[in-house]
């Protein structure tokens, strides 16, 4: 089914199973309390891309870590997420659906494109290559 107006009442009853309260702050929450694994998440790896991890003691990540970058930029796209989710499962904003689908797809994304980018690092510079 094809939703022509993300902003409606009807389109959002349609795509989610949870019923809306719709006289409550919250009106999904379940859909909206679930994205603190996300905001928490996007905390931890924003943190560890800018700071390093405890077993570096406490070196900065650029010394070690050649995905750094991408690594911020997901861990600020994963607290977008939360952020536009929270916004769009509470009070139904408009505004937010899009950056919603578009934080949750290229969170996605990049965890894949990561992983398959992981085994050339590894082999790379885990054997002396580079």
């Amino acid at each position: 089914k094809v939703f022509k107006e993300t902003g409606s009442r009807t389109c959002y009853d349609e795509m989610f199973c949870e019923p809306a309260r719709r006289d409550r702050l919250v009106a999904c929450p379940g859909n909206t309390y679930s994205n603190f694994l996300y905001l928490f998440n996007g905390l931890i790896v924003t943190l560890s891309s800018l700071y390093g991890c405890s077993d570096r003691l406490g070196a900065p990540a650029i010394a070690y870590n050649h995905f750094w970058a991408a690594d911020l930029l997901f861990g600020l796209m994963m607290v977008a997420l939360a952020v536009c989710s929270v916004l769009w499962h509470a009070c139904n904003i408009p505004l937010a659906h899009y950056p919603d689908l578009w934080s949750m797809d290229s969170t996605i994304a990049y965890l894949i494109v990561r992983i398959v980018c992981l085994g050339p690092h590894i082999y790379v510079f885990g054997s002396g290559i580079g």
